[in-house]
């Protein structure tokens, strides 16, 4: 207890020094700070405007088409299948 009592001033001026410290980053960091200017505007729009254009919809010719052979060649209810591989007939 008494080594933590003399300790404790030392710890305090060590919290101290730290909360200056990040006082004075976050100064500079204030200081840095300037608005965004016309051209740098611009830019991030044109990124977000290519940025939106993949989530426009797409156009019919763009949608995925299936084959309808390979469409045939699908069951209409897999778990008739599942039956069929245990040896149950479906009723």
């Amino acid at each position: 207890m008494q080594c933590d009592k003399a300790m404790e001033w030392h710890d305090r001026e060590a919290d101290r020094i730290r909360r200056q410290s990040d006082f004075q980053k976050l100064r500079r960091q204030q200081a840095e700070w300037r608005p965004a200017t016309a051209e740098e505007k611009a830019r991030s729009a044109a990124v977000y405007a290519d940025f939106c254009k993949g989530y426009e919809k797409a156009s019919s010719e763009d949608t995925f088409k299936l084959d309808p052979e390979l469409v045939a060649q699908i069951p209409d209810n897999p778990k008739a299948l599942i039956h069929q591989r245990r040896g149950k007939s479906e009723a």
